[in-house]
């Protein structure tokens, strides 16, 4: 029985085939016994109109005799049937009485195997997302840079094995000076998918690392390119996912910076007197058709 699915399913062997069997659990002989806990023996199966002769005909298989017994767990929860098919001679109590005594021995083996196979899915599960989590940390700088003037330090816990958490520092040049544009962005979500969204972003701001002036337009710019993925998975059923992100061009040796804030939340700016400021003003969320309009700020000297 699969009770997430509400169906009755089984493995066939055919030759070196294996083939899989699923009904709903309210078609079939083995359906109707998961379903009332009653066994059921017949010496013609075709004429009981409960019978389910697609199987037989998907199988090249005639079924003529057939005796089929629920099989209980210790709790007495019924986790699947038990289905003998063409004696040459009909079916009788002593075989119904043989079957439901060896059928607590089934149950048994049937919720080790079950234990079995998750545990072994459950390792997967765990290698693949130790694996993932490698490949993202390999998309994050390792440290963040030096540079003359500018002290930088770098925290990052995921939550989950997984995420959409990225920041980053790209050496660009704007207006012709060198300067360093720092990133920091946010998937919606968590897991795999925010991942492989955050890898597409970290891939296509690198690719528009030497062209970040004017600055307010490359949240524009790098939507523009997620949704023209994002085309593409749609028509395999999958939808966009949302990117928060604060981009800042720091120059003339951290005396100054350029920023825009994607709807991100707004970083601080700590002045030389201690008043904060927000870092508020920005542009489009990414991942939206359409955004709000965008404004650029200048903070001038004092910053730290």
């Amino acid at each position: 029985m699969d009770q997430e699915h509400d169906e009755i399913w089984s493995l066939v062997g055919l030759g070196l085939e294996q083939h899989v069997i699923r009904l709903p659990a309210d078609r079939g002989i083995a359906g109707w016994v998961a379903r009332e806990g009653c066994a059921v023996r017949l010496d013609n199966a075709y004429d009981d109109p409960r019978f389910e002769p697609d199987i037989d005909r998907k199988l090249g298989f005639k079924t003529k005799q057939l005796l089929c017994l629920p099989i209980r767990n210790e709790a007495d929860v019924i986790i699947g049937v038990l289905q003998l098919l063409n004696k040459p001679e009909s079916f009788n109590e002593d075989d119904e009485a043989f079957l439901d005594a060896l059928s607590s021995h089934v149950a048994l083996a049937l919720e080790k195997a079950q234990l079995h196979r998750e545990r072994i899915e459950k390792e997967k599960m765990e290698r693949d997302l130790a694996l993932a989590r490698e490949i993202q940390a390999g998309f994050l700088p390792e440290a963040p840079p030096v540079l003359p003037g500018i002290e930088i330090a770098v925290s990052h816990r995921a939550s989950q094995m997984v995420g959409g958490d990225y920041y980053d520092f790209l050496s660009v040049n704007a207006d012709g000076k060198e300067a360093l544009l720092l990133v920091v962005a946010d998937v919606e979500g968590k897991g795999a998918a925010s991942a492989l969204v955050m890898a597409n972003v970290q891939a296509t701001l690198h690719a528009l690392a030497d062209h970040v002036v004017p600055l307010e337009k490359l949240p524009a710019t790098i939507n523009q390119k997620i949704l023209m993925g994002a085309r593409a998975s749609r028509t395999q059923g999958r939808t966009t996912k949302y990117l928060s992100m604060f981009l800042a061009l720091v120059e003339n040796q951290g005396r100054s910076i350029r920023y825009v804030n994607a709807w991100h939340v707004p970083p601080a700016v700590i002045r030389a007197d201690g008043r904060t400021e927000w870092l508020e003003t920005g542009g489009m969320i990414v991942g939206s058709p359409a955004g709000c309009g965008v404004r650029l700020r200048r903070r001038g000297d004092g910053a730290r």
